[in-house]
């Protein structure tokens, strides 16, 4: 009688403004399903755009809850998911961003990317309370917890208590749809569609004040006074106080351009064009944007805090994001460097993260387990 494979199921919830969890959850499903060596199943929300994971050699489960209803989605996870691992006779399961589960009939492995609430002050203090008491209580169940950086992995031990041996480093990957576009090519593209050119980048969540945009606006400000042919540009979603952060741009008048969300299909083109990416956060658990803007071929200044210098270890463009004239001083210096020798450099960067990778890592911790 042939041996059934190990089964897998992953917790698919992602909501429609968490593009980059989204991405984390396909590409582990993606690569655990590519050689056949389990059986994949994967929970989906019964709104959430899925034709990309039909590609794939998985089994999909359907979530009756909408993606965004983050109160039913617990609810689901804690007193009907237990069932849906044993209905299909579940081996291991993976929850890819951290979820408030009572128990898990089956093995675990808990993904833990960041604990921001620690650090920056982004909850109010009954979110707050709750985390403190299930964030230990989810790490103390799972069977293992995969941290996306070194120091993800030493905020998990310091402040969880979680056992060393529990924890293991497994890094994001760029995705492969995002490559250097030559220069001519990008900045066509970008001044068409966008009408801009010349000039500095962040793409993120527009939240103050974990990714630190009012001081990266101050910071232009000043690097403008002596190189007013550029411009400030950001992308990405709203977020908390994200009309304070957009007040203070509008003093840059024509200078500032807020895209908001942009199509995936141009961002390789908007990393390529930029002169400079610049990503001053003061707290990341890994940094997906500062890796795409490397993987593009962009110059990129970043904080030198949490986990962004794991990525880039160029230290002559990690700032210290709280210091002023830091960021404008290192401005000035990175626009009058050869340009085609950071991008070698950051290109090669980036090629130490990929998702193949992260799965091979993956797998070697699942057979730990089953």
């Amino acid at each position: 009688m042939e041996r059934r494979k190990k089964r897998i199921l992953i917790n698919g919830r992602f909501s429609s403004h968490h593009f980059a969890i989204r991405n984390v959850i396909f590409n582990i499903t993606k690569h655990l399903s590519l050689d056949g060596g389990y059986d994949v199943y994967v929970v989906l929300n019964k709104d959430s755009e899925i034709e990309e994971f039909k590609s794939l050699d998985v089994r999909i489960v359907t979530n009756p809850c909408k993606a965004d209803s983050a109160a039913m989605n617990h609810l689901y996870t804690m007193f009907v998911f237990p069932f849906i691992l044993m209905k299909y006779k579940i081996d291991l399961v993976i929850y890819p961003q951290i979820c408030i589960y009572l128990f898990n009939p089956c093995r675990s492995i808990l993904y833990m990317h960041d604990l921001i609430e620690y650090y920056v002050d982004s909850q109010n203090w009954k979110k707050m309370l709750f985390r403190k008491l299930a964030y230990p209580y989810v790490c103390k169940l799972a069977d293992g917890i995969v941290a996306v950086s070194e120091n993800t992995k030493k905020d998990i031990i310091s402040i969880l208590k979680v056992r060393p041996d529990k924890v293991y480093v497994n890094y994001d990957g760029a995705d492969d749809r995002l490559a250097p576009v030559s220069d001519t090519v990008a900045r066509a593209y970008v001044e068409k569609k966008f009408g801009i050119d010349r000039y500095v980048f962040y793409i993120g969540y527009l939240t103050h004040p974990q990714k630190n945009l009012i001081y990266l606006i101050d910071e232009f400000e000043r690097f403008h006074t002596t190189h007013s042919d550029y411009s400030l540009v950001f992308a990405g979603p709203k977020g908390k106080h994200a009309e304070q952060i957009l007040t203070c741009a509008a003093r840059l008048g024509s200078n500032f351009h807020y895209l908001g969300k942009v199509d995936y299909e141009d961002l390789q083109y908007l990393y390529s064009a930029c002169e400079v990416f610049c990503f001053p956060s003061l707290y990341e658990g890994f940094g997906m944007p500062v890796l795409e803007a490397m993987a593009c071929g962009a110059p990129v200044i970043t904080s030198n805090r949490s986990s962004l210098p794991e990525i880039l270890p160029d230290a002559e463009w990690l700032i210290d994001p709280e210091k002023t004239y830091d960021l404008s001083v290192r401005l000035s210096d990175i626009v009058g460097c050869s340009r085609t020798e950071i991008s070698k450099k950051n290109i090669d960067y980036a090629k130490n993260f990929s998702w193949r990778k992260h799965g091979e890592r993956l797998k070697t911790i699942i057979k730990q387990y089953i």
